[in-house]
């Protein structure tokens, strides 16, 4: 592929330069002319009436039959003729030459011979394919002609002279099209010496940057990298000349762009170097992008409250963040060496583990298969943590797989519920977490519409901020809070409205903040941020919000 780049560009240099021509099309009509002209000096020349070029595929010329009684010859009197032409002739060209007064040719022959009213015939076959010949040089004559040796060899010459000059129409035209997949590409094609000059560059640079040809042919290369990239492609350069090649990417302007590149060696040194250029910006720019999705996602992993794991399918953890340590007292360092040896179940109380068991048979006899949302129904467990006692937990699980989508491992989620569980058996309890939160001086609920006004805020805004209830509700959430915790906020509302259009996908975030009271007074905040939904997997109907005040 490479080499038919490099031809292609080396041709239309080539002839550009010979022929002193600003375009491919300008060659293409001198070389047309030549033809015309090289046709009239033959008819001159061999007294003739007429001297073209046809074309057995398709004739381009009024007179049909001829087409048709050369077809003939070309296919029926090659055998014969071969006999009566000397040798030195036939070996001139590809292809046997048709020569003679129409006395030479069969009845049938001089039949359309006659009806096209030709009584002398030159044909030579120019050029060949596997299905026959396709151009012929022909001269055609109403009288009778006798040409000698010294005619048939002027035929011969001149047979050769317009061979010639339809290659390099074909070439012209083979080059025209190359160019025209070179130019309408989205790819530059760009040629440089081992110096690192730029020889070529096809005309896409033009359409793609904002640099003209001209600021780069003839320039070095070095002059459009970054000062930062010069001793990478230095070195690059330094491989090419030892005929090593290998892609690389540099930026030119504020755009990237990789560089496939070929040496062309010539008596073992490098003349050449052709490189395909391909714009990867918007690559580079979704890379960045899953970078950062994945540094984000790593930090919260590392930081959030809930235990998450990775485990493979044989139970062996592979991953586990540091939350570990404050649900069960274990180190992420513990768990994995520990678990290599021992079952994972043995942190999990005996009912518990039944339970897990008989999910994760359940789970994978139902596994919908890859590209199907997977129900992460939570599941309730009792772990048993380093010291012997025990924590209930609830965890949601999903499968990891490969490209092929096969199974490779689980990854956990696993809250701590040991509190919720007891909301659930100790009323005191119950009434005293639902004062603290309604009526304290440390936590604040709200929730808000997704045009993000506050349709509730419990009745410790009066203790916290100075506003009564009524006074808050209506309000534009972030209304009471500085500038760069508006901003924060706002940040975590526009990633909460992303979340809130797929179903099934929970979403919660923590956000600093600070607060002004009423009387303008300071006070600092985290905020746990959560969408709310219309039941499981339901539309999205707001946020919720819960405020928490340093005391």
């Amino acid at each position: 592929m490479f080499d038919f780049f490099w031809q292609s560009c080396n041709m239309a240099r080539v002839m550009a330069a010979d022929n002193n021509r600003d375009s491919l099309q300008e060659i293409y009509k001198d070389l047309r002319e030549r033809i015309d002209l090289l046709l009239k000096e033959i008819r001159e020349t061999l007294d003739i009436d007429d001297a073209y070029i046809l074309s057995l595929d398709q004739d381009d010329r009024p007179n049909k039959e001829i087409a048709k009684a050369l077809s003939m010859i070309g296919s029926l009197r090659k055998v014969n003729l071969k006999e009566r032409m000397p040798e030195s002739f036939g070996k001139l060209i590809e292809g046997i030459p048709v020569v003679g007064n129409i006395e030479s040719f069969s009845p049938e022959e001089q039949k359309v011979l006659r009806e096209c009213e030709v009584s002398f015939l030159g044909f030579m076959p120019l050029t060949k394919r596997e299905s026959g010949y396709t151009e012929c040089l022909v001269c055609t004559s109403r009288r009778k002609r006798d040409w000698g040796m010294e005619g048939l060899s002027l035929f011969m010459e001149y047979g050769i002279k317009v061979k010639r000059l339809i290659g390099q129409l074909k070439t012209i035209a083979q080059v025209e099209r190359d160019q025209f997949l070179l130019d309408n590409t989205n790819d530059i094609i760009l040629a440089y010496d081992n110096e690192g000059i730029v020889t070529y560059v096809s005309s896409a640079f033009e359409r793609l940057t904002p640099f003209h040809a001209s600021d780069l042919v003839g320039h070095s290369m070095f002059e459009f990298l970054r000062p930062e990239d010069h001793a990478k492609a230095r070195e690059r350069l330094r491989l090419l000349q030892l005929g090593v090649s290998m892609p690389h990417e540099y930026r030119i302007g504020e755009r990237w762009y990789r560089f496939n590149c070929h040496p062309i060696i010539e008596n073992g040194r490098l003349k050449e170097t052709v490189s395909i250029m391909s714009d990867i910006t918007e690559l580079k720019e979704t890379e960045h992008t899953i970078r950062e999705s994945e540094e984000k996602y790593r930090v919260l992993a590392e930081n959030i409250r809930d235990m998450v794991s990775v485990w493979n399918m044989d139970l062996k953890p592979v991953y586990i963040n540091p939350a570990v340590q404050e649900l069960l007292g274990y180190t992420p360092k513990d768990v994995i060496e520990t678990f290599q040896d021992i079952s994972p179940l043995e942190i999990l109380a005996p009912r518990s583990a039944k339970v897990l068991m008989d999910v994760i048979d359940k789970r994978m006899s139902t596994d919908p298969g890859p590209g199907v949302p997977e129900r992460q129904d939570p599941v309730e467990l009792e772990l048993v943590r380093k010291d012997g006692t025990t924590v209930w937990t609830e965890t949601r699980f999903s499968f990891l797989r490969n490209e092929l989508g096969e199974r490779t491992g689980i990854v956990a989620v696993t809250r701590n519920i040991d509190k919720r569980l007891r909301v659930f058996t100790d009323p005191d309890f119950i009434l005293e977490q639902a004062r603290m939160f309604l009526y304290g001086n440390r936590f604040m609920i709200w929730t808000t519409g997704m045009d993000l006004i506050f349709t509730y805020v419990s009745p410790s805004v009066k203790n916290i901020l100075e506003y009564s209830q009524k006074e808050y509700m209506g309000m534009e959430a972030g209304k009471t809070m500085d500038a760069v915790s508006l901003t924060r906020l706002s940040s975590a509302f526009e990633e909460g409205l992303l979340y809130a259009r797929k179903k099934t996908v929970d979403w919660h975030t923590i956000v600093e903040a600070k607060y002004r009271t009423k009387t303008k007074r300071s006070r600092k905040a985290k905020i746990i941020l959560s969408l709310i939904r219309e039941g499981y997997g339901g539309k999205a109907s707001g946020f919720l919000g819960i405020s928490c005040f340093h005391l």
